[in-house]
């Protein structure tokens, strides 16, 4: 086994390659201001696809005034040869797509929509020959997880709720004729199904009302489903591939383990065998596309680190990172046959490229950068640092430095939060933490208690710990950034949305003298009201829900007192809450509510709400919107080192922005 890391690891990154990271900041020079919509407009182009017979290039561009992302087709040589120009095969006016994916046959190009962030997603057809658009599940509902067959090119196994709301049924969807066929009835309430390259479904996992996880099997379809492993609630099982001769099967689980590894189960023999384990979580994988077999595994505690089982892709990641050395690799696409590989690669300073790797012929091709226009800009550089809680737990998290950093002078910090709790943040330009450095700020990212891809121990820790020692993770982690000597403790902000929204509104409510101001997006305020407020089709999950919550009717005492909206009239200091009217993980209520509580305490607050965005905001114009509003308001409070673009109001919308404001004092 190879292991290659493109950086050193951040557990073992030596002193003096930090101290020489830094003097290289300290050197940079000022320079103006970056446009705010060069970061928080969509990609140029990103997700680069080719289609499975290795004709065609496909991939998300920028079109229309309003530069929402739509899906671009061009003949490969010709796209390497920059001998013609890609054509549009799908887009819409008022929003982008954000995925895609080929049929096997390479006739037509599948993506999902939703409706202003609603998130009853649609699948969509896109006719390669035609450019006729068909939507293939036009039902009141969502579509999940559609699965592939090599044996059935143009057809797809999928997960739909439109006949029971609350769970989800498997159904063969039949691209061609546009016609849905039920597969199974899913009364036993399974939360997802995997088949076989005949489209059979042969697995299933279940949530049990304890929050256990287990996965089911039966030999074929005429046969009932049997539990084959179950783990206990504060343990994790996911299936990841069935075999491609049905011997066993592929699968994640740190059952008895701290560590999350990859494992094969045998179905004859039963027998679990472990393929990989370390010392941090198993991320990702990469599967050979014929067989099925892993070829590379990454972990992560800081940089992503592969690990190569394949001795015949080992001089193929060496050739790639001979591009870029202190690059993460990810893996945007790879042919049926594994000779053509679409490759991301992430730095810490710049946004992400991508390359087109042909195996045979051994050469890298640049395909394009996800933000052109930002390749000649200084970004804030980016550090991964290891700090441990008042309790000892061993906790990560990222700082992302100003352009012109100079450690020995004093910087405003923002804190932003990571959403889930079961989440993390990774390594790589991201526009919210550079977009906060080039204002001037430094921004920490912490991966905090709850937050998941490490290990069991720092997950299951955060159970239960919304309001509690989450949030002193999170004051540890700005304790930990004032001991470096660089920060003027004096400004330090907390931003976030989802949970991190919740951890501003927990920061502003709970412990009112922390922060110096907050900035809360769809964040809940009543953890009671938001677990009785589920979407009827995330029913499949509850239990794990308040496994790791808490249960709104015997967790009552305990999830009130994490409410920040319990706390509601001891916000003082300043708060920007923003919310997406169409939001259905977090609803409208949860920031009014506070809104209303704070008003009747005689308290300020600053609310702009987005009618036309659900959970995660993705209409250019409303991003940057928000983003900007976000810049006002830091600068009013977070000290003169705090940088704007002068001239700027915060009630007034950029143009195509559908926000609602309200400024109380």
């Amino acid at each position: 086994m190879t292991i290659f890391s493109s950086c050193i690891s951040a557990f073992n990154e030596p002193k003096k390659d930090i101290e020489k990271n830094k003097q290289d900041l300290s050197s940079e020079k000022n320079q103006p201001l970056i446009p705010i919509d060069l970061f928080f407009a969509n990609p140029e182009k990103m997700k680069p696809k080719i289609s499975p017979d290795g004709k065609y290039i496909s991939f998300l561009q920028q079109f229309g005034e309003k530069k929402n992302l739509a899906i671009f087709i061009q003949d490969l040589n010709s796209f390497l040869s920059k001998s013609k120009s890609p054509q549009v095969i799908a887009f819409y006016d008022s929003k982008s797509i954000q995925d895609f994916f080929w049929t096997i046959s390479s006739r037509y190009i599948i993506y999902r929509m939703d409706k202003d962030g609603d998130e009853n997603f649609h699948l969509y057809r896109a006719d390669i020959e035609s450019f006729e658009i068909v939507d293939l599940t036009p039902y009141e509902g969502t579509i999940n997880m559609p699965i592939l067959s090599k044996l059935h090119p143009d057809k797809l196994l999928i997960h739909s709720n439109h006949e029971t709301k609350k769970y989800f049924d498997a159904y063969i969807l039949d691209v061609e004729t546009a016609s849905i066929t039920l597969r199974y009835r899913n009364n036993e309430k399974f939360r997802s199904f995997f088949c076989n390259e005949n489209l059979e479904i042969l697995l299933a996992i279940k949530i049990t009302e304890k929050g256990e996880k287990s996965i089911f099997h039966r030999k074929d379809e005429s046969m009932p489903f049997t539990e084959i492993l179950v783990s206990k609630p504060d343990e994790n099982l996911d299936v990841k591939k069935i075999l491609e001769n049905e011997a066993g099967f592929i699968y994640y689980s740190n059952i008895n383990r701290n560590t999350l590894g990859l494992f094969k189960y045998d179905f004859e023999t039963k027998v679990q065998s472990l393929i990989f384990g370390a010392s941090v979580d198993v991320v990702e994988i990469k599967l050979h596309p014929k067989t099925n077999q892993p070829q590379a595994i990454v972990y992560d505690s800081g940089r992503k680190i592969w690990n190569i089982f394949d001795n015949e892709i080992e001089n193929d990641f060496k050739k790639i990172l001979s591009i870029e050395e202190q690059a993460d690799i990810v893996f945007e696409d790879v042919t049926p046959d594994d000779n053509i590989w679409c490759i991301r690669l992430i730095c810490g300073d710049k946004p992400a490229v991508f390359y087109l790797y042909n195996r045979t012929e051994k050469k890298l091709h640049f395909l394009f950068s996800s933000r052109s226009s930002m390749e000649n800009l200084k970004l804030g550089k980016m550090e991964s640092v290891n700090f441990k809680a008042r309790d000892g737990l061993e906790l990560q998290g990222y700082f992302t430095y100003p352009p012109d950093f100079n450690k020995k002078e004093k910087y405003p910090l923002v804190l932003v939060v990571h959403g889930g709790p079961q989440s993390r943040c990774y390594f790589g330009f991201k526009p919210i933490p550079h977009w906060l450095a080039d204002r001037g700020y430094v921004v920490f990212q912490p991966n905090f208690r709850g937050s998941n891809n490490f290990n069991k121990e720092l997950m299951t820790k955060g159970y239960k710990q919304w309001g509690s020692t989450i949030q002193t993770d999170l004051m540890d982690s700005v304790l930990m950034t004032v001991e470096k000597g660089f920060i003027d403790r004096r400004y330090v902000a907390i931003y976030g949305t989802s949970f991190g929204g919740y951890s501003a509104l927990c920061g502003l409510s709970m412990s009112p003298d922390f922060y110096t101001c907050g900035i809360s997006r769809c964040g809940p305020s009543n953890i009671i009201s938001l677990l009785n407020a589920t979407p009827a089709k995330w029913e499949s999950i509850k239990a794990s829900l308040y496994v790791t919550i808490g249960h709104p009717e015997q967790d009552e005492e305990l999830l009130k007192k994490f409410s920040p909206l319990t706390y509601a009239n001891k916000i003082i200091k300043p708060l920007f809450i923003a919310q997406g009217g169409n939001d259905v993980r977090v609803p409208t209520s949860e920031s009014e509510e506070i809104v209303a509580a704070i008003e009747k305490n005689g308290g300020s607050v600053k609310y702009a709400l987005y009618p036309n965005e659900g959970h995660n905001f993705t209409k250019p114009s409303n991003k940057t919107d928000f983003f900007q509003k976000c810049e006002i308001f830091l600068k009013e409070h977070m000290g003169e080192k705090a940088k704007a673009k002068e001239g700027l109001e915060f009630n007034l919308n950029i143009k195509g922005s559908s926000a609602i404001c309200r400024t109380i004092n």
